[in-house]
């Protein structure tokens, strides 16, 4: 058994306060073993392995390549790589050198020229030609608006073709760097949550290789390990929370396919998917678990399979229960965040069942939970700190919101329940109040997922003229069920008591929008909340379309048939300032 004890990890890291580092650590241990178990397609027989030596060799040749292009310490990485063994060397190098930055792969060409200068990136990777992304054409376009990037570094996702990364791993020269500094800034993710406002969060050194050990301890990862990571390599989840550290252990990461849970075949074939690459623990979103859930087991007997772990935003208690009754495995949940280095709390992946909630502190992290009246146990805003905590987000104003003598400020609320866990209790910012009484999206989802017919629920704050605010709920159903608002309506009647926490507005929807790492958009629901009640309003006035693009859901623009006279303009205004509404200038 690995130890996993504060003293161990803090020595551990004391030797290895780099990513770099600590893969050559695991390296020198087990050169020879499998590190990455990566298939190019779901439903390919066998895997591509990258053994620990290899991994090392092309991750230390990437660092000498970036050190040759004249890459600084401040100096941006940009990586826009799907779930490819490529990513894993790309980032580790990139982390060694400069500041390496993986890159959402569905942004626009606007936001990536936006995040290229924000990040000062000089070079960047990115995946050729891919069926359904044309990535390397929206980076082409912000280039040409980037004066500070100088090299574009292709990688090819088809075998046996010309490949220019592999060119300039072969073409690097020169002594790989060691770990330098280790609180020097050497990450960024962008982050936002469901907000769709991201930010830059930086993570030095340090904080990357104390998210991997204390990832590691947190989940109890075995020694040989096969995790299969279902998360992309820009989400900080996905990264280090899960692929460092299980490299960290000297595990193995298996990747279903580029595409991870976001490939069809992988959803459909992942039961088979993991008996054959022997997976142990299987790491998903839980809007992916809902589409698995759906899946025949059939005759797979999935021997090394122990559990799975899932996290990125809340499991339905249902859905959670509902999965381990089909696998016959456990579940385990994680509570991370960007500005942690992507592990808060964590339920062990030890063939343990465990009630739900988001688990236990992670070693080495504090837990502080400030209540209103500051007793021992009552629910509050929770905070955290620990040598993963981050150094505030780069903004082009420069940094913003660094943390107080370590503290991290979550924006969620919690309670630490009897049996040592933590449990949320919903976000600040998505409390719905309606009349001064606060509503708990949280009950209402959880009242809702009971439903046998429900996939996702979301409960949000839709404006209101006379209440402020009032719950509006959006569902989508599961294959093959039916059922009307009315139904669903008396359902939630016969389970939530209070009348104001009941939703005022049913809507139900083929699909919620998503992040790209599977969370539900709340924001986009809460603009669609806006701009129906804004038309309910607006019924008489000369309007062909209403638009809210704000984040915060409070500012409307309107599309006017013809030129609109001063009065509708002020009958606009004032209709929607009564809902807390505003116009943006641009419709004035």
């Amino acid at each position: 058994m690995l130890d996993y004890s504060e003293g161990a990890i803090k020595a551990r890291l004391s030797k290895s306060p780099s990513l770099l580092e600590m893969l050559r650590s695991s390296a020198a241990r087990k050169p020879n073993d499998p590190a990455l178990v990566f298939y190019r397609r779901a439903t390919d027989p066998e895997p591509e392995i990258t053994t620990y030596g290899e991994l090392l060799t092309q991750t230390e040749a990437a660092a000498a390549g970036f050190a040759s292009l004249g890459i600084n310490p401040e100096d941006g990485i940009a990586i826009l790589l799907p779930t490819i063994p490529e990513s894993v060397a790309a980032f580790i190098a990139a982390s060694a050198v400069g500041v390496a930055f993986p890159i959402n792969l569905l942004l626009s060409a606007k936001a990536i020229a936006h995040q290229l200068e924000l990040s000062n990136a000089k070079a960047a990777i990115v995946m050729d030609e891919f069926p359904g992304h044309d990535v390397f054409n929206r980076l082409s376009k912000a280039a040409a608006q980037s004066p500070h990037l100088q090299t574009i570094i292709k990688v090819s996702l088809t075998p046996n073709m010309i490949n220019p990364w592999q060119d300039f791993l072969n073409s690097a020269s020169g002594v790989p760097p060691g770990h330098g500094d280790r609180d020097r800034i050497a990450a960024l993710f962008h982050t936002g949550g469901t907000t769709g406002n991201p930010k830059l969060a930086q993570l030095s050194q340090l904080n990357l290789a104390a998210g991997a050990f204390m990832s590691a301890g947190a989940m109890k990862w075995q020694d040989g390990e096969r995790v299969m990571v279902c998360l992309p390599m820009f989400h900080v989840g996905g990264n280090i929370t899960c692929t460092m550290s299980t490299l960290v252990t000297g595990g193995a990461v298996v990747f279903p396919s580029p595409l991870g849970a976001r490939d069809p075949d992988v959803v459909n074939n992942i039961w088979s998917m993991i008996e054959k690459s022997q997976t142990s623990a299987l790491v998903m979103a839980p809007t992916s678990l809902s589409a698995i859930y759906d899946i025949p087991i059939g005759s797979q007997k999935m021997n090394a399979f122990r559990g799975i772990v899932t996290g990125a935003t809340a499991l339905s208690p249902d859905l959670g229960a509902a999965i381990q009754v089909k696998t016959g495995r456990p579940i385990s949940q994680i509570y991370g965040m960007t500005e942690t280095s992507g592990v808060c709390t964590t339920q062990p992946c030890d063939d343990t069942y465990r009630e739900h909630a988001v688990g236990y502190l992670a070693p080495l992290m504090e837990l502080k939970i400030n209540s209103q009246d500051g007793r021992a146990g009552e629910r509050g805003d929770v905070q955290l700190r620990g040598p993963n905590s981050f150094k505030g987000y780069r903004t082009s104003q420069g940094v913003a919101d660094a943390p107080i003598n370590g503290w991290v400020e979550t924006g969620d609320i919690g309670q630490i329940g009897p049996d040592g866990q933590l449990r949320l209790l919903g976000r600040a910012k998505d409390t719905i109040i309606r009349s001064g009484h606060n509503i708990d999206p949280l009950l209402v989802e959880e009242t809702v997922q009971a439903h046998p017919a429900i996939r996702q629920a979301a409960a949000v704050a839709m404006p209101d003229a006379y209440a402020g605010e009032i719950p509006t709920l959006y569902v989508s159903l599961r294959p093959g069920h039916e059922l009307t608002t009315e139904q669903l309506a008396n359902h939630i009647s016969e389970h939530i008591a209070e009348p104001p926490a009941r939703p005022k507005h049913i809507f139900i929807l083929d699909e919620l929008p998503l992040t790209p790492v599977g969370k539900i958009a709340r924001f986009r629901l809460r603009q669609t909340a806006a701009i129906w009640q804004a038309t309910k309003v607006l019924t008489e006035l000369p309007i062909t379309e209403i638009c809210c693009d704000d984040t915060s859901a409070k500012e409307l623009s309107i599309h006017w048939t013809g030129t609109p006279s001063d009065q509708n303009i002020m009958l606009a205004n004032s209709q929607l300032t009564q809902l807390g509404l505003r116009l943006v200038p641009q419709a004035l």
